[in-house]
């Protein structure tokens, strides 16, 4: 089968992922079949008598239909210009449905093949969007392919900044056999003088040189135990913006009932995660506008006067991006007593008819480290950013301001587009087999976003093709937005652009990024092949300079990972307070245990130091 034959094929199972909305579940897709069906020239019958056909049935059935397929993909036949081969075809099984309603389970009884800590797919849902981007001919080279010297030594003494980009210092973080979660889920926070690291069931405060001065689980540390535990994706933030300086750690809770649990620090360099003098914590029901299954992803960032989490919601096909606003002259202040709750200053759900693609489904605050400014009068108290959907070049900012009677609202920006297109990741090759042993680099969400004044950086993962043939890799995107704040919604236009590979068969995926006051940016990534078991890549770009200058790996060894393994859903990345250097954390592979030969790897994670 052709690529352009897989890039119909995904088209179509992408729509499929609609009909849920109607009460059909989709419980096998066949799309070789799809496309050869396609290529055929049979007619094709819209969406929505699609969904009138999968509405009349009761039970469990084998669709039988020359071809279903939806506007895009018959554009996508007019572009292919083949001839179609002689016969046609009759009936063909092309989908098993089920009439009753996709509803995610609850965690003791969801269904094996769901990653409890994942998008809201399934693992054999993710591997079908994974084949189907595999050799997608609308994958483009990157703009830049990291090179570095590996035998140059990262400098482990801190230093002032000079010429040369560099490891300040690097130290081992949380492990596997701490935590005991498949998937770490990484992030860190930098206050003045403590480390804040964080990952699924754990949390690590140390001294900048990484000495532990408290670590336990995240359950604990929120005080949940029984049916109330089993939290998940944690966020560590420090918030330096402004007077008032604190630590942010949220958690999405996966326990009976869902609920998102948040803590702030009771000042910059808390003495333990345990005191009660060290931390406020809250816990924020899900409100009745959103779905009240499958929470997920918790995001967070800050403006000038604003504290932003979101979260993910879902319940079936729908659902969307949460918004909370809370004013931080009410979270950050230090009374003798934490209080027992925070009033929201505004919620948002997510806006309708936006949630088909899973990139739709994650609003990624600004993480701000210079206020944005007005302009024209218009007052932005920051922003946020989101992706449209695969085989497109468009992104949305969403501004918060007021309007004219001086209610906070959330303002979409008009579609704006990059130079380049983004497209499903495919898995990644490992060794010792690149056939049997991948991993999944996640979707193609925007996976963090800072900003410095209306000027915004994020990363996400993309398709790409490092040598322009053969199978196509995943990249990283790091994109600088322009905002101009305006009174009905904002608009922006592009700064730089990167999409950033790492050579002929060589993968990288979920960047995480960082700035500088002075607008330094720095990546951090996993980058694997089918020689190089899964390292830990950082990459930093000066703000007079055009590229970024990778910096050696911290590599991975292991011997047996299996297929379609997952990552986790992204890494950790924040300036230091002092503007002068990064700090990054991320994962890689390594063999536990006497004979590594029969083990199935685990992950371990390292902090490091950069300075730019």
């Amino acid at each position: 089968m052709g690529s352009v034959e897989k890039s119909v094929a995904w088209e179509l199972y992408r729509a499929v992922h609609a009909l849920r909305g109607v009460g059909a579940k989709v419980t096998r897709i066949r799309p070789g079949l799809v496309a050869r069906v396609f290529r055929n020239g049979c007619p094709s019958v819209s969406l929505n008598a699609m969904q009138e056909i999968f509405k009349s049935f009761s039970r469990v059935l084998v669709v039988s239909l020359s071809l279903v397929a939806s506007p895009s993909i018959v554009a996508l036949g007019q572009a292919l210009q083949e001839e179609p081969e002689p016969g046609t075809f009759a009936t063909n099984e092309l989908f098993e449905l089920n009439e009753a309603p996709q509803v995610e389970a609850s965690q003791e009884t969801r269904p094996p093949d769901v990653e409890p800590d994942g998008d809201g797919y399934t693992d054999k849902e993710r591997e079908e969007a994974a084949a189907g981007a595999l050799a997608d001919r609308r994958a483009e080279a990157p703009d830049q392919v990291l090179t570095f010297d590996a035998d140059t030594p990262p400098p482990q003494a801190e230093g002032p900044v000079g010429d040369t980009v560099a490891v300040v210092r690097s130290f081992a973080g949380i492990d596997f056999s701490m935590s005991g979660r498949p998937i770490p889920d990484v992030s860190i926070a930098r206050s003045p003088n403590r480390i804040l690291q964080a990952t699924n069931a754990m949390l690590r405060l140390t001294d900048t040189g990484g000495a532990v001065i408290s670590q336990m689980s995240t359950d604990t540390f929120f005080g949940l135990t029984g049916l109330k535990a089993g939290t998940t994706d944690p966020k560590v933030y420090f918030d330096a913006l402004g007077t008032t300086k604190v630590f942010v750690i949220a958690v999405m809770g996966k326990g009976t009932p869902k609920k998102l649990h948040i803590a702030v620090s009771r000042n910059p360099d808390p003495t333990n995660l345990l005191a009660p003098e060290s931390w406020c914590r809250f816990s924020l029901d899900h409100p009745a506008i959103v779905p009240q299954v499958g929470a997920d992803y918790p995001n967070l960032g800050a403006g000038s006067e604003h504290l932003i989490l979101t979260s993910n919601h879902f319940a079936g096909s729908g659902g969307g991006t949460l918004v909370r606003l809370i004013a931080k002259n009410i979270l950050y202040i230090n009374p003798p007593t934490c209080r027992t709750s925070v009033p929201l200053t505004a919620l948002f759900p997510a806006p309708s008819g936006l949630t088909l693609d899973v990139n739709l489904r994650t609003l990624q605050p600004v993480q701000s480290v210079i206020a944005p400014t007005p302009v024209g009068g218009v007052v932005p108290f920051g922003y946020l950013v989101s992706a449209l959907e695969y085989g497109t070049y468009g992104y949305r900012v969403w501004s918060i301001q007021r309007n004219s009677t001086g209610a906070l609202v959330l303002l979409p920006s008009a579609p704006v587009l990059a130079s380049k297109m983004y497209l499903a990741p495919p898995p990644a090759p490992q060794p010792p087999n690149s056939a049997t042993y991948t991993l999944d680099p996640g979707d193609g969400r925007i996976l963090q976003a800072v900003g410095v004044g209306n000027s915004i950086w994020f990363s996400q993962t993309t398709g790409c093709n490092n040598s322009g043939t053969g199978v196509n890799e995943s990249c990283a995107n790091a994109m600088q937005l322009n905002v101009v704040p305006g009174a009905s919604m904002p608009s922006a236009s592009f700064g730089q652009q990167y999409m950033i590979g790492a050579g002929t068969g060589v993968s990288i995926w979920q960047p995480s990024i960082a700035i500088t006051p002075t607008a330094h940016v720095a990546l951090m990534y996993h980058q694997g092949s089918k020689d190089l078991a899964m390292s830990l890549g950082l990459a930093v770009k000066r703000a007079s300079t055009t590229i970024f200058k990778a910096l050696p790996l911290e590599r991975g060894a292991c011997n047996k990972i299996g297929s379609q393994i997952r990552t986790g859903d992204y890494l950790g990345a924040q300036g230091d307070p002092s503007g002068a250097t990064f700090w990054l954390a991320g994962e890689k592979l390594v063999n536990f245990g006497p004979d590594p030969q029969h083990l199935t790897c685990q992950w371990t994670t390292f902090v490091k130091e950069v300075r730019p």
